[in-house]
């Protein structure tokens, strides 16, 4: 499967936009707990938030990007763009599970996930997943895997 690069890429802040240092700090705090979420309204600048806050307090830290559509419905598609990000994040952290994903017939989802679950067991530091747009995901298994990672 070709990817996009694009939904990989973290958004850059433009210099014209206001600054919200105020939600950027509230960004940042939430960064404690296993999620944070931001919601609002279509076009209210959660996206733009992300990028000030990656430019700011999220500068270093190691954060995977992944732009999602409607089309990410498919779990083989999400399972491939989600172990991309991570890729891009963490160089050869989730080889095995692309390895798995790039199969001719899919494995059972366990394995996949197992295999996904033990390499980011083998983090030394904090990895940061922004999920942009989850919202127009509604396939059950991509939101159970993603239920199991938090919880995991």
């Amino acid at each position: 499967m070709a990817l996009l690069a694009t939904k990989l890429f973290f958004p850059i802040s433009r210099p014209n936009f206001v600054n919200r240092s105020r939600l950027v700090e509230k960004l940042d705090s939430g960064l404690r707990g296993p999620l944070t979420l931001i919601s609002a309204p279509a076009g209210s600048g959660k996206t733009s938030l992300m990028a000030e806050w990656r430019e700011g307090p999220g500068k270093n830290r190691q954060v995977s990007w992944l732009s999602l559509d409607p089309a990410d419905n498919d779990l083989l598609r999400f399972l491939t763009y989600l172990t991309a990000a991570l890729e891009y994040a963490a160089p050869d952290l989730t080889r095995p599970t692309t390895t798995l994903l790039q199969m001719p017939q899919m494995p059972p989802l366990e394995v996949i996930i197992d295999s996904l679950f033990e390499a980011l067991n083998t983090l030394s530091v904090d990895l940061i997943l922004v999920l942009d747009d989850y919202h127009l995901l509604t396939n059950l298994q991509i939101h159970e895997l993603l239920e199991r990672l938090l919880s995991h």
